[in-house]
């Protein structure tokens, strides 16, 4: 029963980590609502949204798990792959 309560948490672990890319690249993007739209769709809560220039910091909850993850919006000049 152990295993399967560390492998459970594992993958909440996971999944709210994927979530908090996600938010955070949408949030670069588009915006506080952006994010949060991403982490509803998701099953997660955004919990904190910040800001520093181009650089975003975000922060989800799912169920009992928090996660956070940053992104920066970079806006390259035509032709510049």
């Amino acid at each position: 029963m152990f295993i399967v309560e560390i492998a459970g948490r594992a993958s909440h672990r996971a999944q709210a980590q994927s979530v908090a890319d996600a938010a955070a690249l949408a949030g670069a993007a588009g915006g506080p609502s952006a994010a949060e739209q991403i982490a509803s769709a998701n099953g997660a809560e955004l919990v904190a949204f910040e800001t520093d220039g181009p650089s975003v910091t975000v922060r989800v909850a799912v169920d009992d798990v928090v996660a956070v993850a940053s992104a920066e919006r970079r806006i390259r000049p035509a032709g510049r792959g």
